[in-house]
């Protein structure tokens, strides 16, 4: 039967659907997302399409139900899906193979911590790294809002570091100099007095540039700069200097002298401190500073301490180099074992051996166990030790491989040609760096035998666990010895 609109009745056509504009769209990714990080195209079965809910926040103000929405169906192979977002640093693309499927298009491999201990270098980081977000103490807030001050120092300490390296004793004279001898001639001259205000100003300059030197060095094990650290180098050179003091005599004549120079540079620039320091308290009270000995005599101690430190460095041995003497290390070094506990009786190999290696294990086997606070710390201590243990050969500490630290530094070298390496710890970042620091080294210096001293590894743990493998692969590219430092 067929029905017959009545008359004066307007048909009705089917509205079209509007779009659903709760629908959320796909959110694009931001311009600096798309250089910095990684979109891999994982895909997903059309089977596996499911309604998804959108939640529209004017529905949810009203108390509405939020409104489902189907999910769109699946997209080619090549278009994206997913978005997972990887940092650059962590992936290495691979070309798949010809008859690859779909979901082997895009392969990544994750190398974190191979990446880490191969391309760790000694950075100059010079953003506040080191500072928790969760640490909101007074110096970490003090440190946050001078940020930007603190990194031009920080360059500006990294530009002073490779100036003035290899040339400290010319800077330190041309300090004594200037701040001894012209500036206060130049006041006496003008102002009649010997503390004023050119001497006052090239005190103030040598005492900041010699403060923002140090800076660089305020990083810990991982190479991070944090101000904290330099409560741990105080209290390290107290330490290093208490037990030289206990040792003096049992010390090498080129020792005694550079520790006396240390003693003379400190006497000298705490006397500069204190003569700035007068000189501003006369300046503010309006009192007559007169003629003053205090420059002077500051120096006089630091061209002093200047003498002695030329004097060490004439007295000190050096290196005894020879193709000879390097067979033979690296000769022994492949006889002993890779890995070597010297809290145990030493091998039997090592007490007859006469050469540079066997003396260098022989004598950090008498090591004098005691906790230190950083790497630094340790790396200092070791040298002391050395250095009164091996009489006849010179023990040199951070030695550079270039004109920067970023070419590479050595922790220790002795006799020009043994590498030691310092490791804290027996954790897999520590392992890790310590790894990639004597991957460096063996190439940088290729045909040279290594030691890497663990210390603070108590137990078997030091050379049980899951980098046990990396140091004897390592074993088989270089002469390298892996030796647990003596805890007890």
């Amino acid at each position: 039967m067929i029905v017959m609109p009545e008359a004066g009745a307007t048909e009705r056509r089917p509205t079209p659907r509007r779009p659903d504009r709760r629908a959320a769209a796909p959110r694009e990714l931001a311009d600096d997302q798309e250089q910095t990080h990684l979109v891999l195209d994982l895909p997903c079965e059309e089977d596996d399409a499911v309604a998804a809910t959108a939640q529209d926040p004017r529905a949810l103000a009203l108390g509405r139900s939020p409104s489902t929405v189907r999910a769109k169906p699946a997209l080619d192979a090549d278009q994206e899906r997913t978005h997972l977002l990887l940092d650059a640093n962590d992936w290495a693309e691979e070309d798949p193979p010809a008859d690859a499927s779909g979901q082997e298009r895009t392969r990544v491999r994750l190398e974190g911590r191979d990446a880490l201990g191969a391309e760790e270098r000694t950075r100059l980081q010079l953003g506040l790294l080191s500072l928790r977000t969760g640490d909101h103490s007074p110096l970490s807030r003090g440190v946050a809002g001078l940020g930007w001050l603190v990194r031009v120092l920080l360059q500006l300490s990294v530009w002073l570091e490779e100036a003035l390296h290899g040339r400290e004793a010319g800077a330190l004279a041309a300090i004594a100099l200037s701040c001894g001898f012209i500036a206060p001639v130049l006041d006496y001259s003008l102002t009649g007095s010997t503390l004023s205000g050119f001497t006052l100003s090239c005190q103030l300059l040598a005492l900041t540039l010699l403060g923002v030197l140090q800076l660089n060095g305020l990083r810990d094990d991982e190479g991070k700069w944090d101000p904290r650290v330099a409560v741990h180098r105080l209290q390290t050179a107290a330490q290093l200097s208490i037990e030289s003091v206990g040792q003096f005599a049992a010390s090498p004549r080129y020792v005694m002298w550079g520790l006396l120079s240390q003693a003379l540079v400190l006497a000298g620039l705490t006397g500069l401190a204190w003569a700035a320091f007068l000189d501003v308290v006369w300046w503010l009270w309006g009192l007559p500073a007169g003629f003053s000995s205090l420059p002077l005599l500051n120096g006089l101690t630091l061209l002093g301490a200047v003498g002695m430190q030329r004097h060490a460095q004439r007295l000190a041995p050096t290196p005894r180099f020879s193709l000879h003497e390097l067979g033979n290390s690296v000769a022994a070094a492949a006889a002993l074992p890779p890995l070597v506990d010297l809290s145990d009786p030493l091998p039997d190999a090592l007490p007859g051996g006469s050469t540079a290696l066997h003396q260098c294990l022989g004598a950090l086997s008498r090591w004098q166990p005691r906790e230190w606070p950083d790497e630094a710390a340790y790396r200092a201590a070791l040298q002391r030790h050395l250095q009164r243990q091996l009489t006849a050969l010179p023990v040199e500490r951070e030695r550079w491989l270039g004109r920067s630290r970023l070419d590479g530094v050595i922790d220790l070298a002795v006799d020009g040609m043994i590498v030691i390496g310092v490791q804290r710890g027996v954790d897999t970042p520590a392992a890790q760096r310590a790894l990639g620091k004597m991957r460096r080294h063996a190439r940088a210096w290729s045909g040279k035998p290594m030691i890497l001293a663990i210390f603070a590894a108590p137990g078997e743990a030091a050379l049980e666990n899951s980098t046990t493998a990396a140091w004897v692969d390592l074993r088989k590219d270089c002469a390298l010895l892996t030796v647990r430092m003596p805890t007890h």
